[in-house]
């Protein structure tokens, strides 16, 4: 649609694979944008705040999603995990135990990339203007 969203649907997908954060790659390959009322929204699947902010204490995730997530996450990271189980009943207790650094993706795409953020922005309103 634009080449704003467009380089930041990249960003996000880039960022996200840097930090491991994109087990199946479904989150990523959903992302979509929209102009509306004159601004640019970005749209992913609905459990994105999960992804970017981490699992909250008393989330009861399902079993078949957490066995989907492991089978995803060590097929294309590596790596061994604890039982489905464990890993449900830890969630619901205190929540994920992603570090700090690997959440809030949008955030660091932003804080990251401000400067040709503003100048396609920029670009963007301007072919939107012409346009009138």
């Amino acid at each position: 649609m634009s080449s704003l969203g467009d380089f930041l649907k990249k960003q996000i997908k880039d960022k996200m694979e840097f930090h491991k954060r994109s087990a199946s790659g479904e989150s990523v390959e959903t992302l979509r944008e929209e102009l509306k009322d004159g601004h640019l929204l970005i749209y992913g699947v609905d459990y994105w705040e999960e992804i970017n902010e981490g699992v909250k204490p008393g989330t009861l995730v399902d079993l078949e999603d957490i066995r989907e997530w492991i089978n995803n996450k060590s097929a294309r990271y590596g790596g061994s995990f604890p039982p489905a189980s464990a890993i449900q009943r830890k969630l619901y207790n205190s929540g994920s135990s992603t570090k700090e650094e690997d959440l809030h993706i949008i955030e660091k795409v932003i804080d990251d990339n401000k400067t040709e953020i503003t100048r396609q922005a920029e670009k963007l309103v301007g072919e939107l203007l012409k346009l009138r």
